[in-house]
Formats: C-alpha cells, structure tokens, sequence
C-alpha cells in the first residue's frame, strides 16, 4: 500500500515538473545545436586548409579537445547524436 501511494504521488510530482523538464530539454536542445555548429564550423576551417595543400598546422591551430561535440554529430547527418535527440524532442511534443 505505501509503495503504491508513493507511486501515485511521484506521477503527480513528475507531473507537475513536465513544463519545467521540457522547457530545459528545449535549451539543452538549443545548445546542443549552436555547439553543433561551432564544431562544424572549426573543423572546415582545418579541412580548408588541408584542401588547400596543407598540413594541420595543430601547433598553430589548437583543437579544441571536446570529443563529445564531435560525437553530436550534425542536423544534416540523419543518424547523429543531435538528429536522435531532436526526434526523441519531437516525438514528446517538445519540437515540432
């Protein structure tokens, strides 16, 4: 009986929350997306670069080291990180 009230009463707490839980999704989402595009952004100016006849030139130009907007991935690529996360947002009604 206690655990089915308690059951009952967190429904009712994450309830409550969801407003607040989607608006944060909705700037993680956001956010995701401008690292997204930084990420892209430096990673042309490297392959520009090399196209054009270079190296890397990594002791000039830093990398940032930030594996994980790598793994994001981009809006144009449908099986990226960003492009699942955006579904799952879409799909609970965040985006759409």
């Amino acid at each position: 009986m206690l655990d089915e009230l308690r059951s009952q009463q967190t429904f009712e707490a994450a309830t409550a929350l969801l407003p607040r839980h989607r608006a944060a999704l909705a700037e993680i989402y956001t956010a995701a997306v401008a690292l997204s595009a930084a990420a892209q952004a430096e990673r042309q100016i490297i392959v520009e670069l090399i196209s054009a006849g270079y190296d890397a030139a990594e002791h000039i130009l830093l990398r940032p080291g930030l594996p994980a907007a790598s793994r994001l991935g981009t809006l144009n690529e449908h099986d990226s990180e960003i492009s699942f996360f955006r579904s799952r947002l879409e799909s609970i009604g965040v985006l759409s």
